[in-house]
């Protein structure tokens, strides 16, 4: 009898059998798609534990700018003194009120306002080299906002700004003054709304006693 070898096996079924088994190997590598979405956390856009603006039960007025005057703005805060006034406006405005086209002429800095002590109620904030670094209108701006702000705490009447150990100069609507000022100092910024019909754009600054 003649021996015969064992017969080769189809080249069409080794070449389908390789195939799967390279399919299998790429399939393990592959990203399948996502059956169902999956929802992320985004952080949030506000910080709610900026000074002032975290939502109290009481109402501040702070003064930011529109154009060439200053604008009211309400403020929700923890308690009406004069330094958490002046942390909502060291906050500046909100995004959706940049969008109306409110800002601040104050410098990003740190500010601290005194408890108002005589004469005639006058409060210091102790600023940094940023405010008195301004100059002309913007300087008289950011003033006025510290002023307009201020002066609705209890108590406070007029203001005064001390850089460092010194105190200085505050420009006004009649120039700089060496002494406290009030909001009658800058009527030249005062909001629109609160301008009488036939009042003078310039009314006489109040040199009132105590300054």
């Amino acid at each position: 009898m003649s021996a015969r070898g064992t017969p080769a096996a189809p080249v069409p079924v080794l070449l389908g059998v390789l195939g799967a088994l390279l399919g299998v190997l790429l399939g393990g590598c592959q990203v399948l798609p996502q059956q169902r979405p999956v929802a992320v956390d985004l952080p949030s856009t506000t910080d709610p534990s900026v000074p002032g603006v975290d939502g109290g039960s009481q109402q501040v007025e702070v003064y930011l700018v529109r154009g060439d005057r200053l604008t009211p703005v309400v403020r929700r805060v923890r308690d009406s003194s004069a330094q958490t006034a002046l942390s909502a406006l060291v906050a500046g405005p909100t995004r959706a009120e940049v969008g109306s086209g409110l800002r601040t002429a104050l410098p990003p800095q740190p500010l601290v306002v005194s408890d108002p002590r005589p004469p005639a109620g006058t409060a210091v904030v102790t600023a940094t080299e940023e405010l008195s670094g301004l100059s002309g209108r913007s300087q008289l701006l950011a003033v006025g906002q510290l002023v307009w702000t201020l002066t609705g705490a209890d108590g406070v009447q007029r203001l005064r700004v001390v850089v460092g150990d010194r105190s200085v100069e505050l420009p006004t609507d009649d120039g700089l003054s060496p002494e406290a000022v009030a909001r009658a100092d800058y009527a030249s910024v005062a909001p629109l709304e609160l301008l009488r019909p036939g009042a003078p754009a310039h009314p006489e600054p109040d040199r009132g006693g105590g300054r």
